[in-house]
């Protein structure tokens, strides 16, 4: 069971990450800006929303094999993939840590996708501000 929301994540710690804006949200996952402190650089971290109707033992075995996986996943070394640093559980989220993706094709359509789905609607929302990576400028 997630123990905080998705919007509640900013400001928190997961691992050795702060968690600093929302980047994207949908129903299956949520992608956020965060400081690793160890290295003192920005990276994108990327938490999995299982359903509220997993039971505790189905929960407790996605989240084995999602260690397992991860633990696969950082080993994993192509010019064609993004790498990922680490992963992890934390507050009921399983989360993926990459680097923050600031230029290049995907990033733009990442950017313009998430842009598209959540405008801003108000002018001190945070979704107009300049501070966060703008890959399509």
């Amino acid at each position: 069971m997630q123990t905080v929301s998705v919007d509640q994540l900013v400001g928190k710690t997961l691992g050795d990450y702060q968690v600093q804006r929302v980047l994207g949200k949908g129903k299956l996952s949520a992608v956020y800006m965060a400081q690793q402190r160890s290295l003192n650089r920005t990276v994108m971290i990327t938490t999995f929303i299982l359903p509220e109707t997993l039971s505790a033992r189905a929960r407790e075995r996605f989240n084995a094999r999602f260690l397992q996986e991860g633990a696969s996943l950082v080993r994993l070394n192509h010019p064609h993939v993004l790498p990922i640093y680490d992963f992890g559980v934390q507050f009921g989220f399983p989360y993926l840590v990459t680097d923050i993706l600031r230029q290049g094709r995907f990033a733009c359509a990442s950017y313009q996708a998430t842009a598209a789905l959540y405008p801003p609607t108000r002018v001190g929302d945070g979704a107009a501000d300049s501070s966060g990576p703008r890959p399509c400028a």
